[in-house]
C-alpha cells in the first residue's frame, strides 16, 4: 500500500493556504509524481541543531554554548518522546478496532499532522496510489460485473471550505440529462456516526468532475461524507458509474459510521476550514 511523495514549491504552499483562509474549497488538480512511498509511514525531519562554536578557546562561550545544547537536547528528547507516545497510541487504536470476517482496516494519514483516520473496509476494496497532493487515501471500488467501470474514493483531511460550501461543489460536479436542478434531486442527510457525526450527500446524473478536465460520463454517481471531528472535517468522496456505487453505497456509509481519528495535534492548520 502505497502513496507518492509530494515536494511542493513555496508558491504551490501560498495558493494552498490562501484556499484554505478564503472560505471556498479548494480545486483539486491531478498531478504526476515519483517515487511512491508506503501509506501509513510518518515522515519527519531530524529537529533543528546548534551549530558549535568555532572558538573553543573563548571558554565562557563554550560553557554557554554546552548550556544551549543541553536545552536544545532536552527539548528534542521531549519532543521524540511526544511523537513516540503519539506513535504508539495509533498503534494501539489499530490494534484495538477489529474488523468483522470479510472486512479489513485501512487508514489515512493527513499530511498535516492532524490525525490518522481508521476505516473498516470491504476486504475486496483496494487501496491505489492517489492521482493528487490534495488526497491522502485513494479507494478502487471494483464493479459488479463486466463491462462496467470501477468507481473510486478519494479520502482528504481538513482542507478550505465550509461543509455546505463543499456539498454545493459537490452537487455541482453532477449535471441532469435533462437541463434541470441536481440541488434539488440530491440527498443530503445528517448521520451520527459511532465516533463522530457526517454529513452524507448522493447525486447522481452527468459527472464533470474528473481531474485533468476529462469529458464529463452519464449515469454517474457521486456518494459523499464529510465527517465533523475535533481538528475539522475529513472528506471521504465516492464517485463511479451509478450500478457500481449502489452495490458498495451501504459500506460506503458504513464505513463513514465507523470511522476512527486518532488526533496528532489538535486544532486546524493552513488550509482548515
Amino acid at each position: 500500500m502505497t502513496k507518492k511523495r509530494i515536494l511542493a514549491s513555496p508558491v504551490a504552499g501560498a495558493l494552498l493556504w490562501l484556499a484554505g483562509c478564503s472560505g471556498q474549497p479548494p480545486v483539486e488538480k491531478e498531478i504526476v509524481q515519483s517515487e511512491p512511498a508506503p501509506i501509513g509511514m510518518e515522515e519527519r525531519s531530524e529537529p533543528d541543531r546548534l551549530v558549535g562554536s568555532s572558538h573553543q578557546e573563548e571558554s565562557e562561550w563554550a560553557r554557554v554554548h554546552a548550556g544551549l545544547n543541553a536545552a536544545s537536547a532536552e527539548t528534542s528528547a521531549a519532543s521524540e518522546s511526544r511523537t513516540a507516545s503519539q506513535r504508539q497510541s495509533t498503534i494501539n487504536l489499530e490494534k484495538e478496532i477489529a474488523p468483522p470476517e470479510g472486512f479489513k482496516l485501512a487508514k489515512a494519514v493527513d499530511n498535516a499532522g492532524r490525525g490518522v483516520l481508521f476505516l473498516v473496509i470491504p476486504r475486496d476494496w483496494k487501496a491505489t496510489i492517489p492521482k493528487s497532493a490534495m488526497r491522502i487515501l485513494e479507494i478502487r471500488l471494483p464493479a459488479p460485473k463486466n463491462g462496467l467501470e470501477d468507481g473510486e474514493i478519494a479520502v482528504f483531511g481538513p482542507m478550505g471550505g465550509s461543509v455546505q460550501a463543499n456539498i454545493d461543489r459537490w452537487i455541482g460536479q453532477v449535471a441532469q440529462p435533462d437541463g434541470s436542478s441536481s440541488k434539488d434531486k440530491a440527498i443530503v442527510e445528517s448521520i451520527e456516526g459511532d465516533e463522530f457525526p457526517f454529513t452524507f450527500v448522493d447525486v447522481s446524473g452527468v459527472y464533470s468532475g474528473m481531474m485533468g478536465q476529462g469529458a464529463p460520463k452519464g449515469g454517474y454517481r457521486l456518494l459523499g461524507c464529510i465527517l465533523t471531528t475535533p481538528v475539522g472535517p475529513w472528506f471521504l468522496k465516492a464517485v463511479g458509474p451509478a450500478d457500481t456505487l449502489e452495490r458498495w453505497k451501504e459500506a460506503f456509509v458504513q464505513a463513514c459510521k465507523n470511522a476512527r481519528l486518532e488526533v496528532t495535534k489538535t486544532g486546524g492548520g493552513a488550509g482548515s476550514p
